[in-house]
């Protein structure tokens, strides 16, 4: 797209988390507005079916169909405009999904609001203060790690951020968009090698011979924190200890010479890495007439601003020291979780069920479906306006 001397470059437009962002709270927003007076505007008709008797279940279900219907109808017409417009090749039903689920997600939320407040202005006034917590809570407005530290967890989205929505959609478009565009679909698997290698190599390695110098020199009273960071490290390289050797013992030594080796095999492994990366990258290469085309269509499909998320690019240490654990803070996008329960970092490139690891984009979706059963009960059983009756 040229005008004006201007060429859009997709790879350039830093907006694109903003965009998905907004679209996800505009979504929300939009289905919650739509449907919040919806029930105190038939106030007169539920009077008159409660005399007949009539299905209380039935009016809530022929208002959740019609205003999802209309839900899909707006969504469509936003994301193929928006697609056309940012050239955001390769996500049209990723975003169109994401949008439906946080359009109906506003749409119960508005129903559900609509049966607790008796008046339009109550109900038009609590809508902004349901979408707001949805914007501080997408995890890129205000980052988990530097919220209060009695709601932040380091290695895992914290508890404030898994109720929320917006987490769940900011990250499921976010770390699609970064793994499965069609250029870096073909370096994926192979960049996530390249930064594992890296990371321990040139980051954790060094800082743990690091603690175990200050180990060696502390006394025995400052040890117990350098040996609970040292064990933390150990434990992310599959280092297992059954007991903590003393200084200057033949057993410590024997784990500085276990590290030196493994970091030596970690180089290795990354220069070998490096150059599997180069012969993929000149193949891909010979697929285009000219190194022009082929940035070109790396610019078409890869996005600054969402490589400056995913990879972290902005923290500055790679290796963090939180209370007594070391914590890996860059290439989020490439940190493998180990929680069984599905728990894991934002922007994390799968989640983990016991054993099994499933892709970040699927495994929102369910989530954001089992957030909407769950709230679509709520209403059906009129949950929250019994619970508040009882309250009054």
């Amino acid at each position: 797209m040229n005008r004006g001397g201007y060429t859009y470059i997709f790879y350039e437009n830093y907006n694109i988390p903003i965009f998905f962002l907004t679209s996800i709270i505009a979504s929300m927003f939009l289905g919650m507005i739509v449907t919040s007076d919806s029930v105190i505007k038939d106030a007169n008709i539920n009077k008159r079916e409660a005399f007949l008797f009539l299905n209380r279940k039935a009016y809530y279900n022929s208002k959740v169909l019609f205003y999802f219907g209309l839900t899909i109808l707006q969504t469509l017409i936003y994301t193929a405009i928006s697609i056309y417009i940012l050239k955001v090749k390769g996500m049209f039903l990723p975003i169109w999904v994401i949008l439906i689920l946080m359009g109906f997600f506003g749409n119960i939320a508005g129903l559900i609001v609509s049966t607790i407040f008796k008046s339009l202005s109550a109900a038009y006034l609590i809508v902004p203060f349901l979408v707001i917590p949805q914007i501080i809570l997408s995890g890129i407005t205000i980052p988990f790690d530097r919220m209060n530290h009695r709601l932040a967890n380091p290695e895992v989205v914290p508890v404030i951020g898994i109720v929320s929505p917006s987490m769940w959609g900011m990250e499921a478009l976010l770390v699609h968009q970064f793994k499965n565009n069609a250029y870096e679909r073909h370096f994926f698997e192979i960049d996530m090698a390249e930064s594992q290698s890296r990371i321990q190599s040139q980051y954790l390695i060094p800082k743990l011979f690091q603690l175990i110098q200050s180990y060696k020199q502390t006394d025995s009273v400052n040890r117990l924190r350098l040996k609970h960071l040292i064990k933390s490290g150990l434990g992310q390289l599959n280092i297992d200890i059954a007991e903590f050797p003393q200084p200057n013992t033949a057993e410590f030594r024997k784990l500085e010479i276990v590290l030196h080796e493994l970091q030596q095999k970690q180089q290795q492994n990354y220069s070998r890495i490096i150059r599997k990366k180069d012969q993929i990258t000149t193949k891909l290469q010979s697929q285009f007439y000219s190194a022009e085309a082929f940035l070109e269509f790396k610019q078409m499909h890869t996005n600054r601003g969402v490589d400056d998320l995913t990879l972290a690019r902005k923290n500055i240490t790679a290796i963090q020291v939180v209370e007594n654990r070391l914590v890996q803070t860059i290439d989020p996008v490439f940190k493998i979780p180990t929680n069984r329960w599905g728990r894991a970092h934002f922007l994390a490139p799968a989640k983990r069920i016991a054993n099994q690891l499933f892709d970040t984009f699927t495994f929102n979706v369910v989530v954001l479906l089992v957030f909407l059963v769950s709230i679509y009960l709520i209403l059906l059983f009129d949950i929250l306006p019994k619970l508040s009756n009882s309250m009054v």
